[in-house]
């Protein structure tokens, strides 16, 4: 069995226990390639620059890159070992990067093609977020595979993982249910496959003829995916509502003490994108638990 690669960034304010508690319960095999890596935001040294005269201030400039590395370094050694501690049978290799931090994970995973990207969110005020934006909502955005985005919960959690798989139809939603079975589930964890029909955005991208078909290609792949989900040792249910996927996501991952809400990356055209924004994008950043979006 090839081993499943993991891409995990982190920075020194990352907590890594809620990164190593939260891989726990994400299904994961025993067979792990994870690369840990830490990125100082700063620009990169220039090959060849360690041997050029330079200014005092490039050189000062250098000097400061040079100590963000061995920070990084040593976040990312850190962390690794907290990792090693938490899962003895994985291969975890510590890398450190001088660069723009979303864009070093997005370049990273590019180069390696890790099977999920797992990123540790940071509570930020509603202004922060507009202001300054966010790392991984950045590598939720620009990265080519799937992004885990890890939330501490706000109880201890108990019991075996309860997932809240979002599903409409579409091929987005075909790679979400393939993704979750494809993993190993503890006896006792839930899924709840949940179809949300929105009549305004139907309406307003102009394929409200076709909702009738969509939700019975949602009903479809729920009865596909349910009995898949099942041979991977998930209870699994379904729910078909009708409102803003946005926010009805959200709210029955909540209401339900979901461990992980799982979202497929439809790609809608890029002037709806502005328009309407993207329901992944909006439920990673407003939802309580783990959120992860799924792209093959």
């Amino acid at each position: 069995m090839v081993p499943t690669k993991l891409l995990i960034a982190v920075a020194a304010d990352t907590d890594v226990q809620s990164i190593a508690d939260d891989l726990r319960r994400a299904g994961l095999r025993s067979d792990v390639h994870a690369t840990v890596l830490s990125v100082a935001d700063l620009l990169p040294i220039p090959a060849g620059a360690e041997r050029a005269a330079l200014p005092a201030a490039a050189r000062r400039a250098r000097e400061r890159t040079a100590r963000g590395l061995e920070e990084a370094q040593r976040v990312a050694a850190d962390a690794a070992g907290v990792l090693r501690a938490a899962f003895p049978s994985w291969v975890i290799d510590a890398e450190a990067q001088a660069d723009a931090p979303a864009w070093a994970i997005v370049k990273r995973a590019d180069h390696w093609h890790p099977d999920l990207i797992v990123l540790c969110a940071h509570e930020r005020s509603a202004l922060q977020r507009i202001a300054l934006g966010s790392v991984s909502q950045s590598v939720l955005t620009h990265a080519s595979g799937s992004v885990r985005i890890v939330r501490r919960p706000r109880a201890e959690p108990a019991g075996p993982p309860s997932l809240v798989i979002g599903i409409d139809g579409s091929p987005a939603a075909e790679a979400v249910a393939a993704a979750v079975a494809e993993r190993a589930w503890p006896a006792g964890s839930t899924a709840l496959l949940l179809s949300v029909f929105d009549p305004t955005l139907a309406n307003m991208l102009g394929f409200t003829d076709d909702s009738g078909d969509e939700c019975d290609a949602a009903a479809r792949l729920a009865s596909r995916a349910a009995a898949a989900l099942g041979t991977a040792g998930l209870a699994v249910s379904s729910l078909v509502i009708e409102g803003n996927p946005k926010q009805v996501l959200v709210e029955q991952a909540e209401a339900r003490g979901a461990s992980c809400l799982v979202v497929g990356a439809r790609g809608l055209r890029a002037v709806d994108r502005l328009l309407l924004g993207s329901v992944s994008a909006s439920v990673a950043a407003h939802a309580h638990c783990t959120v992860e979006v799924v792209r093959r």
